[in-house]
């Protein structure tokens, strides 16, 4: 709804889906960077900037739509650029914990949490196509990006990152697990 709005605002200007992509990228890697700076204040705030790139990226497909500019490599481009906004964003708390930690635990379940929510995206392009059209809810970038939001309000992200590691790969194990008899490649 927050998305629609927006592109309700700047769909008469001379704007692209590809360059909102963009724009939606560089704001993700803002707030990576962001979120690395220590303490509570640049925490939030990376996490707010992180949590305005998701519901930007849904303007780029609505603009597209919109102004019949839609493309399949529009939409591949803003599917690599959201994969490296993840990364950007789960590697920016990783950074953020270990500088308050400082143990090899922190980027082992960072790289779990990386790993699992770059798979979690490969395994969206089956499971969308066979099972989520039948199921309004799904685990994706936006529910992540929400959960890291929530944690640097409530100062876990320790713990956000640890359950980003766990439902992430918790989610592409049951997407597996509920395609098992359903696809025939």
């Amino acid at each position: 709804p927050v998305s629609n709005w927006i592109t309700s605002k700047i769909v008469d200007y001379p704007i692209t889906p590809n360059q909102i992509s963009v724009i939606t990228f560089l704001i993700s890697v803002i707030a990576s960077l962001i979120i690395v700076k220590q303490g509570y204040f640049f925490l939030v705030l990376g996490a707010l900037l992180a949590q305005l790139s998701s519901i930007l990226d849904g303007c780029d497909g609505e603009i597209a739509r919109l102004k019949l500019l839609d493309s399949k490599y529009g939409g591949w481009l803003d599917q690599v650029l959201d994969r490296y906004s993840d990364l950007f964003i789960i590697t920016g708390l990783t950074f953020h914990i270990y500088l308050l930690h400082e143990t090899l635990a922190v980027f082992i379940i960072g790289f779990i949490a990386v790993g699992g929510k770059i798979i979690l995206s490969y395994t969206a392009f089956v499971y969308d196509s066979v099972i989520s059209k039948h199921n309004n809810f799904r685990i994706g970038r936006d529910i992540t990006i929400f959960i890291i939001l929530i944690g640097a309000i409530m100062n876990i992200p320790y713990i956000t990152l640890v359950i980003l590691a766990v439902i992430t790969n918790v989610e592409v194990c049951r997407r597996l697990w509920s395609l098992k008899n359903k696809i025939d490649f």
